[in-house]
């Protein structure tokens, strides 16, 4: 996942197919689901506030929590 800290846009890989990812923010709220069917994907986060994020990517064989630093100007 990159770039990290992110501002509007996200970036994942993975060598297998990433079928879905979620966003939370710290208090376990889901902030964004997105579905995918690829080994890339990419996220728009510009709406995001500055702040810290748990992204969980759900792969065929895997789920991979990643934390998620969101820096705004």
């Amino acid at each position: 996942m990159y770039p990290n800290p992110a501002n509007n846009i996200i970036n994942i890989e993975s060598e297998n197919y990433i079928n879905r990812v979620f966003l939370f923010d710290l208090n376990g709220t889901l902030i964004l689901e997105f579905h995918n069917q690829s080994n890339h994907a990419t996220i728009n986060i510009e709406n995001l506030l500055s702040g810290f994020y748990v992204v969980k990517m759900f792969t065929n064989d895997n789920i991979i929590t990643k934390k998620l630093s969101v820096i705004k100007n």
